[in-house]
């Protein structure tokens, strides 16, 4: 069971890391931000949209793991919008 929650919770958490590096790359001002703003928020909201569904595929979503995706999500969507405001 515990090789069957790795890619829900890895998807989760690399969700966290986008959002951090979404931070980042806007407050060293890397060149082409936009484009790489765009690509960090397409990765993030894909890894929303599927952690959720292979969990659910693999019958695994419990609640402590939906807990786990609203806290990150919010964290996320802080970050991009924190990014935003740099």
């Amino acid at each position: 069971m515990i090789s069957r929650t790795r890619t829900p919770i890895g998807l989760i958490y690399l969700r966290l890391v986008i959002g951090f590096i979404t931070i980042l790359i806007s407050a060293l001002q890397v060149n082409d931000y936009k484009f790489f703003a765009i690509l960090l928020l397409t990765i993030g909201l894909l890894t929303d949209i599927f952690d959720g569904i292979i969990a659910r595929k693999l019958n695994i979503s419990t609640l402590r793991l939906r807990r786990l995706d609203s806290i990150i999500d919010v964290i996320f969507y802080i970050c991009v919008v924190f990014a935003t405001y740099i």
